[in-house]
């Protein structure tokens, strides 16, 4: 959602236009504050700590690892026998949504990195166009989440309906019209920073980013930052706390009807009876998925609005800044554990999605072992190649003498050994056969 903390720790640097830039500068800050405070000294101190940990070590981890799973859920979702859902469609699309997040979230993360944090490249990347590519790619997913948790719901209560509605081809339409509209919703974030040059006292030229005329407006800060938050954290997670709980009762309300209809003495036939439980399945999956990121994203949101009270009550203290900003560190290693955990439910609760992957692992499995025994009995033709051009056709059979002209004996055909190296030898045995002892070729 749009008020990720994409970089991890800062309170003001993200879609809550309502902080001020000078909160930015205070949060951006990685030296000590100049107050005297014992208290802010070790708040900062634990501030500089989190950082190290979370920043440094963790979200590097968890970007690593939630990308190569992500991959493999697209890997696993697009094979031709999982593209007959709709639900299998978005998905893989948030899986899409999943892997650009955590690899443009890490980008952020670089400023903690003081190598990377002052050049003149990052300084125009961060803030112009990272933070909204970022913010994009968040904003994409929860809408992703609350469709197909809304088809869920149709597909399940109203099952006629859904089998008109919840198609693949309806899929397709609604997730490009999703990721569209979440694009242009956050098109404005693009426009809120301008890069600066300025020269130092050693005349070198300095990159800062400042904000623009457009952040600075009330009329933006207000206006567009309720609507984003709006659009993008609370009616999204008030929708999915509803949809998931009438979700929660109609798969309680099935499993009662179906122990009921195996106490009688008619019920279905096997088949049918495989297919409503791999769809109970799929439905008890998606309710995971969407738990997983209520726990995961409410803390944000919730950091969130009690940040815009204390703006506008103006109680945004350097103490509380400074916890917040620590808090902040957690809760987006949160977003992206949250990014990163979907494999493990979709191996857990979908049959269907566990026999794919052990397909897929069988056959590069398969293709290695192939191409292996393809190599060895092409080392295994070249070397009888060698072995028919170098040696006459006397070897390995019975040894034949051809008659002299002059004296009307028999002699034995020489052997030659051209093309053979000195680990190859002919030795003749004492029944007079000739056996080829082979060595590596030149």
């Amino acid at each position: 959602m749009c008020c990720h903390l994409v970089d991890g720790d800062k309170v003001a640097v993200q879609s809550d236009h309502n902080i001020t830039y000078q909160m930015t500068q205070l949060s951006d800050s990685t030296e000590a504050p100049p107050a005297d405070d014992s208290e802010i000294d070790d708040l900062y101190f634990h501030l500089q700590r989190t950082r190290f940990v979370i920043q440094k070590i963790l979200v590097p981890i968890v970007v690593i690892v939630g990308v190569v799973l992500n991959c493999i859920n697209i890997a696993v979702l697009t094979q031709k026998v999982m593209r007959t859902s709709s639900t299998n469609f978005y998905l893989t699309a948030l899986a899409c949504c999943d892997v650009l997040y955590l690899i443009f979230g890490l980008t952020m993360g670089l400023k903690h990195y003081e190598s990377i944090k002052h050049t003149s490249t990052y300084a125009r990347y961060r803030l112009p166009f990272g933070k909204p590519i970022t913010d994009t790619c968040s904003n994409s997913g929860v809408w992703i989440t609350l469709t197909f948790t809304i088809e869920r719901y149709i597909g399940v209560c109203y099952p006629m309906k859904g089998k008109v509605i919840c198609t693949p081809e309806r899929a397709k339409i609604i997730t490009l019209i999703v990721v569209l509209t979440a694009a242009i919703i956050t098109v404005p974030e693009f426009f809120e920073w301008v890069t600066v040059e300025t020269l130092d006292a050693n005349n070198n030229t300095k990159v800062s980013v400042r904000p623009s005329a457009l952040r600075e407006a009330d009329a933006y800060k207000w206006g567009y930052t309720y609507v984003n938050q709006a659009l993008f954290t609370f009616l999204p997670l008030i929708l999915l706390l509803v949809f998931n709980s009438l979700l929660v009762r109609a798969v309680m309300r099935a499993t009662q009807q179906r122990r009921a209809m195996a106490k009688m003495p008619v019920s279905q036939n096997d088949r049918q009876e495989r297919q409503q439980r791999e769809q109970q399945r799929i439905t008890i999956m998606l309710i995971g998925v969407v738990l997983v990121f209520l726990l995961c994203q409410m803390p944000q949101a919730i950091q969130n609005l009690y940040i815009t009270y204390l703006q506008v009550s103006d109680n945004l203290t350097p103490t509380r800044l400074h916890i917040l900003t620590i808090t902040a560190n957690v809760f987006n290693l949160l977003v992206m554990l949250n990014s990163s955990a979907n494999f493990l439910l979709y191996s857990f609760f979908s049959m269907k999605f566990r026999r794919t992957f052990k397909r897929i692992c069988c056959r590069c499995l398969l293709r290695a072992s192939n191409m292996d025994h393809m190599f060895s009995e092409a080392e295994g033709s070249k070397t009888n190649l060698i072995l028919q051009t170098t040696l006459p056709p006397t070897v390995g059979t019975s040894p034949r003498k051809s008659p002299n002209s002059r004296s009307g004996s028999f002699a034995t055909p020489r052997l030659s050994t051209v093309g053979l190296n000195n680990k190859t030898s002919v030795v003749k045995q004492k029944n007079g056969y000739l056996e080829v002892q082979q060595g590596s070729f030149v």
